[in-house]
């Protein structure tokens, strides 16, 4: 904060300040799963590699934390992308540290003097907001501040203070959006959504609270509580209807980061009396980009549980298909912003076309999200598609609303 200052008292008019703060993604979850001594290395290990780039015209220093900072003095007409790319691939390259291999992503946020600010308090608050706008874009990512993103994390920051002071059991509840075979429209069974009604924000969207709900940890005790709800309910439901629907449940990308993850799922479906078979675990096609012999490895317990894998939001990622030959996978979940104008856009009808080919080649099944109209039903029909979900057959409903309009009628109660 000292070299700030001196940096702005110093300045001349043909000078421009960057400020550059770097926050690393999830990195509770490496203390956490690792133990403050290895996330400690960690920082140290990362802390070397950043004070390479330092020279007489950019100084280097930590903030706290896992923050990190650097101030740089340039010219007006100086770019600061060349200095961003060499930050963050440094931070990219997996950290060892004893028997661990520890991957972490990097958060930059970026502001300038004179542009941005005048002074030092307001240069590191605006690079720090900065630095938040890139956390919400939910991978390694670099935003420079704009006015207008204030107000953005105003509601981020009041959705995380409401978080940590929310009652789970009390403020969250799920519900249930049914999902059908294309041929036939018959009932297969349902993904488990989750709703909060924050007491002073009101009905928060997923949206929004789930990114914060990432990033602050808060999302490790809110998806256990999803787990043992939804199956609980596929439990009740399959025993009484003399079932096997298939509950699709939602993984974030920091429960596969918990050592536990595994046996916290077979403990769990032992408690509900829930067959594997029963259970549909949706990832993001983030979580597969993970370190690969670590996901191959929990793909492989997950398939020889017998436990069906999707691939949610196909189609706007990274779309490898180099992962999706070498994992267990068993469903591709094409987007819902490619469905949407599947029946006026020849090119989104196209790349679902490929999808749904490519899946067929691989023996794998695909269900398109967010089916709105029955245009948009006889293009999957007759592009091939499985299984389709979407408010054509049904919004998410509550518990009770979901065993009247689905369960009941199927078998005349």
């Amino acid at each position: 904060m000292e070299r700030i200052e001196e940096l702005i008292r110093s300045a001349g008019p043909d000078q421009k300040i960057w400020l550059i703060i770097l926050d690393f993604n999830r990195f509770k979850t490496i203390n956490d799963s690792y133990g403050h001594d290895i996330g400690d290395q960690v920082l140290r290990i990362i802390g070397r590699k950043l004070e390479t780039v330092s020279d007489e015209r950019t100084f280097f220093g930590r903030l706290g934390g896992d923050e990190f900072g650097l101030v740089c003095l340039r010219s007006p007409h100086e770019i600061i992308s060349p200095l961003l790319h060499t930050v963050s691939d440094l931070c990219e390259v997996p950290v060892s540290v004893e028997s661990f291999t520890v991957h972490v992503g990097v958060s930059i946020g970026v502001a300038t003097w004179p542009d941005d600010a005048l002074t030092r308090s307001d240069l590191m608050r605006h690079a720090d907001i900065a630095m938040y706008m890139a956390k919400r874009k939910r991978q390694s990512s670099v935003s420079f501040f704009d006015i207008a993103s204030t107000a953005g994390v105003e509601r981020s920051h009041q959705i995380d203070l409401a978080l940590k002071q929310s009652n789970i059991s009390a403020d969250f509840r799920l519900c249930y959006q049914p999902q059908f075979t294309v041929d036939g429209h018959r009932l297969i069974g349902m993904e488990a959504l989750v709703r909060w009604n924050a007491p002073e924000l009101g009905f928060v969207a997923p949206d929004e609270f789930i990114p914060v709900a990432e990033e602050n940890g808060f999302i490790i005790p809110l998806s256990d509580w999803i787990l043992k709800e939804a199956l609980a309910r596929i439990s009740d439901w399959n025993a009484r209807y003399s079932s096997d629907y298939l509950m699709g449940i939602n993984i974030s990308p920091l429960q596969l980061d918990e050592v536990d993850f595994l046996s916290k799922l077979e403990a769990a479906l032992d408690e509900a009396r829930v067959l594997p078979s029963w259970v549909n675990l949706e990832m993001t096609e983030r979580c597969a980009m993970k370190d690969e012999s670590f996901i191959l490895g929990v793909f492989d317990r997950l398939a020889k549980l017998n436990i069906t894998i999707s691939i949610d939001d196909f189609g706007t990622g990274y779309s490898a298909i180099s992962y999706l030959k070498k994992f267990n996978i068993n469903y591709l979940k094409i987007a819902k912003q490619l469905v949407d104008d599947i029946s006026v856009n020849e090119n989104e009808a196209q790349i679902v076309q490929a999808i749904i080919m490519m899946a067929s080649a691989m023996k794998l099944r695909t269900i398109a999200e967010g089916v709105e109209y029955e245009d948009q039903l006889l293009i999957l029909e007759a592009l091939g598609c499985d299984e389709i979900q979407g408010y054509y057959f049904g919004k998410p409903a509550s518990p009770d609303e979901f065993e009247e309009l689905y369960l009941k009628p199927l078998t005349g109660q």
